[in-house]
């Protein structure tokens, strides 16, 4: 269900991080203020070498109120 994808990424060190392709999935986070919220998320699929299940854009961090 992955769907093409041209976004570029870049790694910690600077290199260029390969796309898999990506997907829009609805996503339920918890909030304080009103319980929970479900957003539709576009998440990007890339292939690297890292600790991180998934990395949250600045976007959404402000939608979901976590900061």
């Amino acid at each position: 269900m992955l769907q093409p994808c041209d976004d570029l990424f870049f790694g910690f060190p600077g290199e260029r991080v390969p796309t898999r392709g990506s997907i829009e999935l609805m996503t339920r986070f918890n909030t304080k203020k009103s319980g929970y919220k479900d957003i539709v998320v576009k998440y990007v699929v890339i292939h690297a070498s890292t600790s991180y299940n998934i990395l949250l854009g600045r976007p959404l961090i402000n939608i979901i109120e976590v900061i």
